[in-house]
């Protein structure tokens, strides 16, 4: 088959639990209760600048994440703390991994393209078992610009060498994938919201639409 299928991350190959990350910044920090709304607020914050490559390290972003929770300078063991925790939560929807392995049956390219961080990003597809089914990832921290705009996609086709309408873009976000995607001219699948609800189509049902070809 040899198509070129780019896959989002989050939410469609794999999910994370923010609450228990930010409760254990909390807890770590000694924060109160009152405080929730602004840690969550706030790791949000710290990983969206993350993502766009504001940041060199783990460790850099960390002590900034932390600095902005406590108001105060993050001791050495607090951070270490927090790197321990920091890819805990993440974990492989059901169905993604069968998903990968269906497409490269299907021998198709399968490049992982989103919005994240790339040394996270590969840690956790390593993790996850996710790497022998991925040939290329492209991640919005290296590529210092977010779907859905055009130059997020327009730099994974001009780097494989093809046009837009040669690559296939699947993600759950219906602005962020299917209408980025969309808008360069690639097509286009909707992924349900961590494979279970929402609007869009399966894993099972976007691979048998690919395999019809």
């Amino acid at each position: 088959m040899n198509k070129i299928i780019c896959i989002d991350l989050m939410e469609t190959l794999i999910g994370r639990d923010d609450a228990a990350f930010c409760a254990r910044l909390s807890e770590l920090l000694s924060l109160p209760p009152s405080r929730d709304a602004f840690v969550t607020k706030t790791v949000r914050q710290r990983y969206l600048e993350y993502s766009m490559g504001n940041y060199g390290s783990d460790g850099e972003y960390l002590s900034v994440l932390l600095l902005s929770l406590a108001g105060r300078p993050a001791s050495k063991e607090e951070i270490q703390a927090a790197a321990a925790d920091l890819l805990g939560h993440y974990r492989a929807i059901e169905g993604s991994i069968g998903f990968l392995k269906t497409l490269k049956e299907l021998d198709c390219r399968v490049c992982i393209a989103s919005n994240f961080v790339t040394s996270w990003a590969v840690a956790i597809l390593d993790r996850l078992g996710m790497t022998p089914y991925t040939d290329d990832v492209f991640i919005s921290s290296d590529l210092r610009v977010r779907k859905p705009a055009p130059a997020f996609f327009l730099h994974i086709a001009d780097t494989l060498g093809v046009p837009p309408q040669e690559v296939t873009f699947i993600g759950n976000s219906y602005v962020n994938d299917y209408l980025g995607a969309k808008n360069v001219g690639m097509e286009a699948y909707l992924l349900k919201e961590n494979n279970t609800e929402g609007e869009g189509l399966c894993y099972d049902e976007i691979a048998s639409l690919l395999k019809k070809g």
